[in-house]
Order: structure tokens, then sequence, then C-alpha cells
């Protein structure tokens, strides 16, 4: 959790903590009940990751390395987060500016799942066109990766 937002990152969707308090079910306005703050957040991280692990990125995604696609990543997931915040029970219908922005995160990550948004920061799975099995392993197959000699062939299996 927190791997793209923080809570005081949610807090800075809301108009005040008074807002975020009564949308968390909290009893007082001056309170916000962090525990469904945190389950939201992890949440929507969740439901983004599932995109990006679908894309075959490594999750949680890399985004230090580029602010735009970290500002990026961060607006999508707030959506996504506050959209959750909204869908709790007696909560009434969430604002039509909050379901666009849902709808368009949504439509975001499915973009990068298909591959028709490419994150050029973003680490992808290792890939191997190679036909040996051990060759996607990286470096900790490196040591088998490397032999030439075939420890099992027919001939060595036959005298078994």
């Amino acid at each position: 959790m927190g791997n793209y937002v923080t809570a005081d990152d949610v807090q800075g969707r809301f108009e005040s903590v008074a807002s975020l308090a009564r949308i968390t079910g909290s009893e007082d306005d001056a309170t916000v009940d962090a525990a469904v703050v945190t389950e939201a957040i992890a949440a929507g991280e969740g439901l983004a990751d599932s995109y990006f692990a679908s894309a075959n990125f490594d999750t949680p995604l890399v985004v230090s390395g580029d602010a735009n696609l970290a500002a990026t990543v961060k607006g999508m997931v707030l959506d996504v987060i506050v959209m959750r915040l909204f869908c709790r029970p007696d909560q009434g219908v969430a604002p039509e500016s909050v379901v666009m922005a849902y709808e368009n995160a949504v439509t975001w990550l499915q973009g990068v799942a298909a591959g028709k948004i490419k994150l050029n920061a973003a680490t992808t799975l290792a890939q191997s066109d190679s036909n040996e099995p051990v060759s996607s392993w990286g470096i900790a197959g490196a040591a088998v990766a490397g032999t030439s000699q075939r420890m099992f062939s027919r001939e060595t299996m036959e005298r078994l």
C-alpha cells in the first residue's frame, strides 16, 4: 500500500478534511477514518497493478525515475480511489465529475493493459526469445544457462 499515493494525496482530492471525514463514515467532521482510506488506497493500487501486470510490467510499477509517469499514475490511481470512497454504503450517488474521472482512469488502464499506451520508463518482466527454459531466469540461472553439455539425452536416459 502506498506505492503510488498517500493518505495526504487522497485528502488533497477533497475540499476539506470534513468532506473526506463524511465520505469515510466518521462520526465527526474533524476525523477521517484512516482504515477506510487505507482500504481504498490498497484497492485502487491493486486495480492499477492488475492492469500493469496484465501488460507484463513489474508491479508495483517503479515510477520514481520519470516525473511525468509518476504524476500520471498517481492521478489515475487517485481517480479510482475517490470513486471507491464514493461507492461506500450510504454515500448516495457520486458526483458526475468523479464518475467521469474514474471512467477515464479505467480506460487509460485498459489502454496500458492492451499495449495501446506505452509506459517507456516502466520495467517489464524479463522475457526471452530463447528456447532454453532457464535463460529466462536471468542472473539466478546464469550458471545453469551457460552450460553447453546436456545432462539428459536419449543416450544417457537409455542406460537407466
